[in-house]
């Protein structure tokens, strides 16, 4: 994702939580935790803008360098 996109330009992801039990959705060791996530985001040079938790999934809004 941080290849593609243009200096300053934003995206967004929504992923499940692998942090809190849920009756449907992937298995636990095929997505992160609201911990993981932006740590993976950071890892490749994008910065994380804002985050938003729900029930079973989590958003982060993310900006390139």
């Amino acid at each position: 994702m941080a290849a593609l996109l243009k200096p300053g330009g934003s995206v967004l992801v929504i992923d499940w939580n692998a942090g809190v039990e849920r009756p449907v959705g992937p298995p636990r060791d095929h997505v992160y935790t609201i911990a993981e996530a932006p740590e993976r985001l950071e890892r490749v040079g994008l910065r994380i803008a804002g985050e938003r938790m729900f029930k079973y999934h989590y958003a982060l809004i993310a900006r390139g360098a």
